[in-house]
């Protein structure tokens, strides 16, 4: 597995280095520093493999929370949207269709 850090990590329980990051990495298949590395919250490869699907995974819950939204606004009658723009003080929608009221709203 490999690390990403600086420098020198030391080792208290064994009093020596753990280990040393050469050009910002260090690989190791060693239990031992794997636990202690992680434990201490240096990132590892798989740390980061993983951080990447949570991030893919936040990313594809908020489009589809957004088409939801968007989904909610189409079912809404005009008077609807047009009383949720004027709670967050937009006027003058006398002429605006649904499409240009969702807008609005989106837009805000």
């Amino acid at each position: 597995m490999i690390f990403y850090g600086h420098g020198v990590v030391w080792d208290g329980i064994k009093n020596k280095v753990l280990c040393k990051f050469i050009d910002g990495e260090y690989e190791t298949s060693d239990k031992y520093e794997i636990d202690e590395l992680t434990e201490r919250g240096y990132l590892g490869d798989a740390v980061q493999e993983d951080t990447v699907q949570e991030e893919a995974e936040e990313a594809e819950e908020a489009e589809e929370a957004e088409e939801e939204v968007l989904a909610n606004y189409e079912d809404m009658t005009n008077a609807e949207l047009r009383e949720i723009l004027e709670e967050k003080g937009i006027t003058n929608l006398d002429r605006k269709n649904k499409k240009q009221l969702i807008d609005l709203i989106e837009g805000d």
